[in-house]
């Protein structure tokens, strides 16, 4: 998990990995915790902050899924947010990508798809989700969140799967506009 901070990594962190709200100080570097999300699945979650990039680079390129956290009430680091994510995927082939929007209950906050036109996610060649999110409400759209990417990972490792779910998705006439595939 990754974003500019300020954007909540630490407190999405901390209720993945706690199941609760958890006080939180800015991540200086990067720490690792084990979310158990049910008897099958158990995830890795690095909250990596502002001067984990050497983590980064290392390990995300290598990982099955990203999680990329933005505040969606911060229009004047968009374009930086737009920026890092983009670069992050230009080094990493492999992952599929949710971005939480998270901030939601905030005044002022961007919807999800104002950030994903904003953030140029239809650009992103693999599967993606754009959650809205609120790290701070219980039920503030981060498990559901962690669903799709779940859910996507598995598909994405199932690669006749991923080409049936499409098929299946164009035969009922949804829309492909977006490639999030679960």
């Amino acid at each position: 998990m990754t974003g500019l901070d300020g954007a909540g990594k630490s407190t999405i962190a901390g209720r993945l990995i706690h199941g609760t709200l958890v006080e939180t100080l800015p991540t200086t570097s990067f720490e690792l915790g084990v979310m158990n999300f049910d008897d099958n699945t158990w995830i890795e979650l690095w909250d990596i902050g502002k001067y984990g990039e050497v983590a980064a680079k290392t390990y995300i390129p290598h990982s099955e899924g990203l999680i990329f956290v933005v505040d969606s009430t911060d229009r004047e680091r968009l374009p930086e947010a737009t920026e890092k994510l983009h670069g992050l995927l230009k080094k990493a082939s492999r992952p599929v990508v949710l971005v939480l929007a998270n901030k939601q209950d905030s005044p002022g906050a961007l919807t999800p798809p104002s950030l994903a036109d904003q953030m140029r996610l239809d650009s992103i060649r693999r599967a993606w989700h754009i959650k809205g999110t609120s790290a701070i409400e219980e039920r503030g759209g981060v498990y559901e969140g962690i669903e799709w990417l779940r859910n996507a990972m598995q598909v994405a490792q199932h690669p006749i799967q991923q080409g049936m779910i499409r098929k299946r998705r164009r035969q009922r006439g949804f829309c492909e506009s977006r490639r999030g595939l679960p």
